[in-house]
């Protein structure tokens, strides 16, 4: 081993900030003979450094460097207790990397992939990684720095509790993402065509604003909103299934829709007389939001069986068109298409005219006035009860709905 000074990208002044240059395979127990004061950096150059004991690096060291291994050894951890910079490209081995708690570990190499790792400080990942391949799926608190993504590219369950920064994590099609800890997201954008589960019993929290461009969130727990922002960016079409529920603030949050947003989980509160369902979040943006009771059975449609056709109907607020005779089923919408005169919500259901009932069961956002929104005839709007068999059913737009609201497709009731 010697150590030279200066090297390329570490230049010292006064003999001050000299990187240790590792040129051969070493220990960590006999490099630590050779660190000094006045050294800032250990830099592996394209050999092994391995760590043979447990180790906490001196506090003069802020950075890990070079084209070379670091190995950490079985029951062995390397503890971070200082903000450190690593651009060394792999760090492995079967023991435990561990960053203290109030300091930051700055990854830009190639591999972080040690059997342990344990952010109690921060993990901050400043290149594009895929979770469980070149970076270990460890617990702690995570960053992504902005411009850059991390991967799921295989099913698994997220060990961090913390999800931070302003890059990206991205799930990968055909693969799942699974909440299975309470865990935060502040700042990052959730993006992919893969699912984003949050389990039964577990809440995922924002911290802060968000943007999901996520395909599918299944929610079978909570998603507390906290007051922040969730946005749904253009040419976006996103799914929210599960038996689960969001929470917001004292001060609600808001959902910014850019996209189409369809909403099948806990939330919405269904009304039993003429007025429009309610939603936890301010709903805005120039997209549509459509939503409705939990599923259970989605993606299912009901089992009424009569129908009400819709051809570019136009239904006034506190009106109704079309009718037809109760089947005795769960009623449903399949709509293909979707146009309100009015920016705003919209309550859209049925109404028994035998019983005098009102079930307004679907909650519409439109984002642009007087624009005829394209939706997925397949994602039916059901109810979860059955209407009356033999009663007169119409088609309804609840008084206190923003405007009239033109539909095209068909209700069964």
């Amino acid at each position: 081993m010697s150590i030279i000074a200066p090297i390329q990208g570490f230049p010292s002044s006064g003999g001050a900030n000299i990187p240790v240059f590792i040129n051969q395979d070493m220990n960590i127990s006999d490099v630590l003979k050779y660190i000094s004061s006045n050294i800032s950096t250990i830099y592996v150059n394209g050999c092994t450094l391995t760590i043979d004991q447990n180790t906490t690096l001196p506090g003069n060291i802020t950075g890990l460097a070079g084209p070379g291994t670091i190995t950490i050894n079985s029951d062995v951890t390397l503890t971070i207790n200082q903000n450190i910079s690593c651009t060394v490209s792999t760090i492995s081995g079967t023991g435990t990397l561990q960053i203290n708690s109030g300091y930051t570990f700055t990854f830009s190499g190639n591999n972080l992939i040690p059997s342990g790792l344990i952010a109690n400080g921060i993990l901050a990942l400043s290149g594009n990684y895929t979770l469980g391949a070149n970076i270990t799926n460890g617990s702690g608190n995570l960053v992504i720095n902005s411009g850059y993504t991390l991967t799921v590219s295989s099913s698994l369950t997220l060990g961090f509790t913390s999800v931070g920064g302003s890059g990206t994590l991205s799930i990968s099609s055909g693969y799942t993402l699974i909440i299975g800890i309470n865990t935060t997201f502040s700042g990052i954008t959730v993006s992919g065509s893969g699912v984003l589960y949050v389990s039964e019993s577990e809440t995922l929290t924002q911290g802060g604003d968000i943007m999901l461009s996520i395909s599918q969130v299944t929610l079978v727990g909570t998603w507390a909103n906290a007051g922040y922002n969730i946005t749904i960016p253009f040419g976006t079409s996103q799914i929210w299934d599960g038996g689960g529920s969001i929470t917001t603030g004292t001060t609600a949050g808001t959902l910014t829709v850019y996209g189409t947003v369809y909403w099948f989980c806990g939330g919405m509160t269904t009304q039993t007389t003429n007025t429009v369902p309610t939603f936890p979040l301010n709903i805005t943006g120039g997209g549509i939001f459509i939503a409705t009771p939990i599923q259970p059975n989605y993606p299912s449609a009901g089992s009424a069986t009569n129908t009400i056709t819709l051809s570019n109907t136009a239904i006034n607020a506190n009106s109704n068109d079309g009718s037809a005779t109760g089947s005795g089923g769960i009623p449903y919408f399949s709509l293909s298409s979707v146009k309100g005169s009015v920016s705003g919500n919209y309550g859209i259901g049925i109404y028994d005219s035998t019983a005098a009932k009102y079930i307004i069961f679907v909650l519409i956002y439109v984002g642009r006035a007087s624009y005829t929104y394209n939706v997925s005839s397949n994602q039916y709007l059901v109810y979860n009860s059955a209407d009356i068999s033999g009663d007169t059913i119409y088609v309804t737009n609840a008084n206190g709905s923003t405007g009239t609201i033109t539909l095209t497709g068909t209700a069964y009731v």
